[in-house]
């Protein structure tokens, strides 16, 4: 199959959607962008943080389907601050690290991090580095205030998403789906 393939290009920052064996067995040469737009999504994610905190989209919802309870949507709706709320970031890489910045310089986030494949010295310069997920639930679970979330990474820590949700209980998360892989950031923030 394309025998006149030279290179491979993929937009994002990982490969795993890349048979890369195969790839290397016929000599072509694999090109990712491992540093794409990480101040785009780390906006985002923070988009996110506070959409979830403040309850944009439960809001929306209730007024849009007309289920909207004017004389108590300010108790019910307003949500909580993010500001010196925990935001523990399962992948640090430069995405994780972005978020890291904007959270402690916008909101003064305290920082938790978790990822097995970045040294513990580079983490540490934004924040406390933990060992393993239930060190990071745990933590997390002990601080007072509220507590977020956000995930990402090369599609192989998909499933300690799936270990957060299963622990996650009044945890605000937000996962950045790894090309298609995870479930949409609307169910995510649809769930509270």
């Amino acid at each position: 199959k394309a025998p006149k393939l030279r290179v491979i290009a993929a937009q994002g920052a990982g490969t795993d959607n890349i048979d890369v064996a195969a790839a290397t067995r016929r000599g072509i040469p694999i090109i990712y962008g491992a540093s794409v737009a990480p101040d785009a999504v780390a906006e985002f994610t923070i988009g996110a943080a506070v959409a979830a905190h403040r309850r944009f989209l439960t809001a929306h919802q209730q007024t849009v389907s007309g289920q909207a309870n004017w004389a108590t949507r300010m108790k019910d709706l307003l949500g909580t601050e993010l500001t010196g709320s925990t935001f523990g970031i399962i992948g640090f890489g430069n995405i994780g690290r972005a978020v890291a910045k904007k959270a402690r310089a916008a909101f003064d986030c305290e920082i938790l991090a978790y990822d097995p494949h970045v040294p513990a010295e580079l983490a540490r310069n934004y924040g406390r580095v933990v060992s393993n997920l239930q060190e990071l639930l745990a933590l997390s679970k002990s601080k007072p205030g509220s507590l977020n979330f956000a995930s990402f990474g090369n599609g192989t820590s998909n499933h300690l998403v799936g270990e957060a949700f299963r622990a996650a209980a009044g945890i605000n998360i937000v996962h950045i789906p790894y090309k298609g892989s995870a479930p949409a950031i609307t169910d995510l923030l649809g769930g509270q």
